[in-house]
């Protein structure tokens, strides 16, 4: 595990451990897929990956809160409407994190976690 509940805790995380496990799980995967496992085979997480799932279970979190079938409602002169993020948009965001994130982070070998090409 990336990051655990108790450090998600310290940094500020709101969740049951149930929940923050549920998405923390689906952020590693997104993580481990991204980087090719690279961050598996290193000695210590990285803090920028602690930082990361930690900002994409707070997406994930988001996303499962929010109602994306209302898109506006109205009683009398009250109204009440949500901006409906589309899959495109999240997975956008989820992008530019990893980006920020990880952009500047290698493993243990000196590759970048996020280089495409063939480790050796």
């Amino acid at each position: 595990m990336y990051l655990t509940y108790e450090e998600y805790k310290t940094r500020g995380g709101t969740l049951e451990d149930a929940a923050f496990s549920r998405f923390a799980f689906g952020a590693e995967q997104t993580i481990r897929r991204v980087t090719f496992g690279r961050v598996d085979q290193m000695q210590k997480v990285p803090e920028s990956v602690k930082w990361l799932v930690f900002e994409l279970v707070g997406m994930a979190e988001h996303a499962a809160a929010e109602n994306a079938n209302l898109s506006s409602e109205k009683v009398g002169e009250w109204s009440k409407s949500y901006e409906v993020v589309t899959e495109a948009d999240r997975q956008a965001k989820t992008n530019a994190l990893i980006r920020n994130y990880l952009a500047a982070e290698t493993d243990d070998n000196g590759v970048p976690l996020l280089y495409l090409g063939v480790d050796v």
